[in-house]
């Protein structure tokens, strides 16, 4: 539960807006550009959520950017089972950039839609907020009518009485005048939305055309713009050659930019045209020279800085000692993953206008802290003369949470002086991503009478906060973050050691789905069935037998068997594994033929705790999702370099998951033992490579210890 500290009400138009506030702390302040000083007049964080107006229009502003995930749903359905509306009652708008809106998490205290942390950090307000506003409602009504507040009842929002009855809406005026209570979240027991799935609030714009995604952004008078980086990671910017450019068709200007300082931005040339086609043309004439960068590199370098930094010695992330028996069998190899790359289907846009003093954006981002930090340090500009207009996102994947496609906008609007919108080609996403770290791990592992006994993890890979968090860096071990799933390992192990080894490439990293767990969840599960084989064991009883202490993961495992059918395979090929992330535990079984050498994911179980369930169906609908990501990358997703560059030009030499690729899924959303609930969107991909990759060694004896899948596997 976190601790909020209530505000006096806030007055608004003469009906009912409420407000909390959130405490920060001064080192977040300090370090952390998305936080902001503005302070109310108490020296607390404001924040506003719930406005009831006297017509009854009762409108949440939600903080969390919807990029598919359906908080613009869930979190609705919290203050609408507070408030005792029903959920098609509650009117939904993106909250303004602002401190207010501040997630009340672990994600920095500031307006970051990240690390599958909406519901999770904005449960506790929004039933809150629903919880007060019913209370004041209620008391206003019992004042007028000179009745107990306990002898009042809501429902479909309105306050009775025995034959009294009165709208949200007629009592709005007068709960504004009330003193806040301190109102306490319905029971458990009492819910009657909560838990069930309604239909989504956002599936109708979707489907009529009337939902605004950045790519839509239409301002009158804006310029269409595209732009071209180093095709090296790195490389400086030293002349260009605009001439043909600036004859086309529609071109307005070809400006250039130098990477700042202040940061956020790179070397860039833009086209400023009537058309986006129109620059898309003409920026394919623009001659750029370029200097710098690690043209050595390509995919057999990066692979082998791994490998050597598998042979140092590491940071000591974890070391615990037990008891070992006298004699023991051990297993030692080695993993790898390539970098990844998000590929939303939206491609990076921003419309921006900069202007007398002031900043207007619209843009598609997680990250509308970071974004107006950013801008505000780059412009100039401070912080309160920026105003952020958050549209729908086509795909986020953690590339949204990144600000260079919005600052970019900003730096050109300002030099012509003009709205600009300017989006970026398939090429340029492609080749200037913040990609998914490679990453490759030494894992060492005993076993003795059939138990676990000792597992060392040595991982080697970049480490994405060396440049989102820096200063998360020393004070801050980084077991928790690069070593997820072997730090917390939930697994009894007596004896365990884990290090990490970072490794700095000039290849930009950042934030994919499911982060560490991406890759650490394919490590760790499909090494554990090597171990389970080495033990004589089968692979879901020597899970079960070293779970004793993790009652969670035990439940989830024993019940994704169940649903597999794990005990009666009877020649079917499946395989098992079960990843913690983001609060959640996911378990999953795939079960493959092989035909000849080529594979096939026929079906996939999950088993999804996720602690409080909100709308089941948007669970299951995340879980597939996240399982058709995780499987596409193991399939064929690669992020090849070639001379220090994105070897990817476009979505062709990117293959994704195919339809006819995807599995039959089955969901089984289990009620946790947490009261909170634990993160969605995410967990469900990191047990599906190792799943399949265990299943295809029932059904080849073929292991699998680096991604994406060869081309042809080896029959049995």
């Amino acid at each position: 539960m976190i601790n909020l500290s209530r505000r006096d009400l806030l007055k608004s138009a003469g009906g009912l807006l409420l407000g909390f506030a959130f405490p920060t702390s001064p080192e977040l302040i300090e370090y952390n550009p998305g936080a902001s000083t503005d302070r109310g007049p108490d020296g607390e964080w404001l924040g506003a959520y719930v406005c009831i107006d006297p017509g009854g229009v009762v409108t949440l502003r939600v903080p969390a950017s919807e990029m598919g995930q359906g908080v613009h749903t869930s979190l609705p359905m919290i203050l609408a089972e507070e408030l005792d509306l029903d959920l098609a009652a509650v009117r939904v708008e993106m909250a303004p950039n602002s401190t207010a809106y501040a997630h009340p998490g672990d994600l920095g205290k500031q307006q970051l839609t990240a690390g599958s942390g909406s519901v999770r950090g904005w449960w506790t307000p929004m039933a809150i907020a629903g919880a007060t506003a019913r209370a004041m409602l209620v008391q206003a009504a019992a004042q007028r009518w000179g009745v107990p507040a306990v002898d009042c009842a809501t429902a479909s929002g309105r306050v009775t009485c025995g034959a009294r009855s009165a709208s949200y809406g007629e009592l709005a005026v007068e709960a504004a005048a009330l003193k806040v209570p301190d109102a306490a979240p319905k029971p458990r027991a009492q819910w009657r939305l909560v838990g069930t799935e309604p239909p989504r609030l956002d599936i109708p714009a979707k489907t009529n055309g009337t939902a605004v995604f950045g790519i839509d952004v239409m301002v009158p008078g804006a310029l269409q713009a595209t732009v071209l980086h180093s095709p090296v990671f790195g490389a400086k910017l030293v002349r260009v050659d605009d001439a043909e450019a600036r004859k086309m068709p529609g071109v307005i200007d070809v400006l250039s930019f130098k990477g700042s300082a202040k940061g956020h931005t790179t070397d860039f040339v833009v086209v400023v045209a009537e058309t986006f086609w129109q620059a898309r043309l003409a920026i394919a004439s623009v001659v750029a020279t370029w200097e710098g960068g690690r043209p050595d590199l390509d995919d057999a370098a990066v692979s082998a800085a791994l490998r050597a930094g598998l042979e140092k010695p590491g940071q000591t992330c974890k070391d615990v000692h037990g008891k070992e028996p006298a004699v023991y069998t051990t297993l030692s190899e080695v993993y790898e993953v390539p970098y990844l790359h998000h590929a939303t289907m939206e491609p990076l846009t921003a419309t921006a206008h900069v202007h007398d003093g002031e900043v207007e954006i619209w843009a598609p981002t997680q990250a509308q802290g970071f974004t107006e930090a950013a801008v505000s340090r780059v412009l100039g500009v401070p912080r309160d003369r920026i105003r952020l207009h958050t549209t729908m996102l086509g795909g986020g994947l953690g590339r949204k949470s990144e600000v260079d496609f919005v600052v970019e906008a900003c730096q050109v609007s300002e030099a012509l002086g003009k709205p600009v919108k300017v989006t970026w080609t398939r090429e340029e996403d492609f080749a200037h991503g913040y990609y998914r770290p490679a990453f490759a791990a030494s894992l060492e592992g005993s076993v003795a009478d059939g138990k676990l006994q000792r597992l060392n993890v040595r991982l080697c890979g970049p480490n994405i906060l060396t440049r989102f968090l820096p200063f998360f860096l020393d004070p801050v071990p980084f077991g928790f973050f690069t070593g997820e799933n072997f730090y917390d390992l939930p697994y009894t192990v007596p004896n365990q050691h884990l290090e990490y080894s970072r490794l700095d490439l000039p290849i930009p990293t950042g934030f994919w789905r499911s982060v560490s767990a991406s890759h650490n969840g394919f490590f760790r599960e499909c090494f554990l069935d090597e171990l389970a084989q080495l033990a004589g064991k089968d692979p879901v009883q020597f899970r079960l037998d070293h779970l004793a202490d993790s009652p969670r993961h035990y439940a989830a495992v024993a019940k994704v068997a169940e649903m597999a059918d794990w005990a009666h395979r009877d020649g079917r090929h499946l395989g098992i594994a079960v990843v913690e992330s983001f609060g959640s535990i996911v378990a999953e079984v795939a079960e493959v033929r092989v035909v000849g050498d080529q594979l096939h994911v026929d079906r996939a179980w999950v088993a999804f705790d996720c602690g409080r369930c909100i709308h089941r169906g948007i669970i299951r609908a995340q879980a597939e999702g996240a399982l058709g990501m995780g499987l596409s990358a193991m399939f064929g997703e690669r992020l090849s370099i070639k001379g220090g560059a994105s070897a990817v030009p476009n979505f062709y030499a990117y293959p994704l998951l195919k339809l006819a690729q995807m599995p039959l899924v089955e969901v089984e959303v289990l009620e946790g033992a947490l009261d909170d609930p634990g993160g969605v969107g995410e967990p469900a991909l990191p047990p599906i490579a190792p799943a399949v990759c265990n299943a295809i060694f029932a059904a080849t004896g073929q292991r699998i210890r680096s991604l994406p899948l060869p081309a042809k596997l080896t029959p049995r």
